[in-house]
């Protein structure tokens, strides 16, 4: 049997307002790479539902999959 990753959606929600809490609160913006998750889209509709200001990617396919997010 192969490893299996399991993520829990709701603490990746919660640690991620955690951060934005953290980063906006000292004035700055808050630029999220997406480079771990392969576009995952529900994580990345947690991202696009968040207080960030950016998102970030390395691979054209998966920015291409964020067409029409919130985010720039």
């Amino acid at each position: 049997m192969y490893p299996r990753l399991v993520i829990d959606l709701k603490k990746v929600k919660n640690n991620l307002d955690r951060i934005t809490e953290m980063v906006k609160g000292s004035g700055s913006s808050l630029m999220i790479v997406t480079k771990g998750y392969s576009a995952d889209m529900e994580i990345f509709k947690i991202l696009d539902g968040s207080d960030i200001d950016y998102l970030a990617d390395s691979r054209i396919q998966n920015l291409k999959k964020y067409e029409g997010a919130k985010k720039e």
